[in-house]
């Protein structure tokens, strides 16, 4: 699991972005106001400017069967009902180009812009039994501390995580640096 979300990263640093910031907060952020204001800014456009894809919508209080996966591709069945595949993506790039994704492609692609802006940020993994989640956070230099940023939420400036029941968190800062347990998280919850 290290050595692809290692790459993952490594490839989402060097990644051309398209993603336009407005004149008044592109620049050097050098303000606490203007570094929230930013990342507020870039965190909430991907709610309205990319599709977050659920595979499978089965009938009301049906849920679907876990995926199949074989490479990058998921497939998703309903019991009784449809099928329907997902295309996985590996680099931010293709999460651009195609502009629909799942949390996973929202927060790597969150975490090449913000590194693009010079913002210090880092990819976190939760995981609990039979699930994870991917988020960023972001380091606000003024208050010394770090904001959770989740662009697959509407409101995803500062939306809490991690949630319940999660059994670690790993965070990774640069793609060559080291993981690191979040310990912290972990007592919160």
């Amino acid at each position: 699991m290290e050595s692809k979300l290692r790459l993952r990263v490594l490839d989402s640093t060097s990644t051309r972005v398209p993603f336009k910031i407005p004149r008044g907060l592109s620049g050097k952020i050098n303000t606490l106001a203007k570094w929230r204001i930013t990342l507020k800014h870039v965190t909430e456009e991907f709610y309205k400017r990319f599709w977050f894809y659920h595979p499978v919508k089965c009938a009301p209080g049906v849920f679907a069967r876990r995926p199949k996966v074989r490479g990058l591709k998921e497939t998703y069945t309903c019991p009784g009902g449809p099928t329907h595949s997902f295309m996985r993506f590996r680099y931010p790039k293709n999460f651009f180009k195609y502009k629909y994704g799942r949390g996973g492609e929202f927060a790597q692609s969150l975490f090449a812009i913000l590194k693009k802006l010079g913002v210090r940020c880092r990819l976190i993994l939760g995981y609990w039994s039979g699930s994870d989640a991917l988020w960023v956070h972001a380091f606000n230099p003024w208050t010394k501390r770090w904001i959770s940023l989740d662009p697959a939420y509407k409101h995803g400036y500062g939306h809490w995580f991690p949630k319940k029941n999660m059994k670690g968190v790993i965070a990774l800062e640069e793609a060559n640096g080291p993981i690191k347990v979040l310990k912290k998280l972990l007592s919160k919850m």
